[in-house]
Formats: C-alpha cells, structure tokens, sequence
C-alpha cells in the first residue's frame, strides 16, 4: 500500500505544479479514505456510494458522521503544504 500511496503523492504534486485541482474518488471507503485524505494539495472527496453503501446498516447521519472523522483523522495524520484545503 506504501507505494501506491506514494504513486498518489507524486501525482498530486504533479497535479498541483501543472496547476490542476486534485480530487479523489471512485473506489474510496471506509478503510482507504484516511490516507487518501492525507493527498497533498487534495480539495475534494468523492466518497458518496461508500456512504450511501453503509447507511444502509448505520443510518444516513452515522454513515456521514463516521466519514467525516475518518477524513478528518487522515487529513490531520500529516502536515500540508500551505494553501491545502482539508475536509
């Protein structure tokens, strides 16, 4: 998982030094979404089948609350270069 976290990183920079926005999604859950979150440069998640998926046990606002710490969580797991925005 290491190096493809890495391969992210570097494509983020990339992403960001060419002057894209850089996104995330398709494929994110629950389990992958705090070291994705950890993106340099990331401005936005696009997690809502995963969402969508576990209200279905836990309820809309559980599904949304347990995201959003798990964002949070990883966002906050390493330091970002000034100007990147964190959920």
């Amino acid at each position: 998982a290491g190096v493809e976290l890495q391969r992210l990183v570097d494509g983020a920079q990339l992403a960001h030094s060419l002057g894209l926005r850089v996104n995330a999604g398709h494929g994110l859950d629950y389990f992958n979404t705090p070291p994705v979150a950890q993106l340099p440069h990331l401005r936005e998640l696009n997690i809502g089948h995963a969402i969508v998926s576990h209200a279905l046990t836990v309820g809309v606002h559980g599904a949304i609350s347990q995201m959003l710490d798990l964002i949070r969580d990883g966002a906050h797991a390493t330091s970002h270069p000034e100007g990147t925005q964190q959920a």
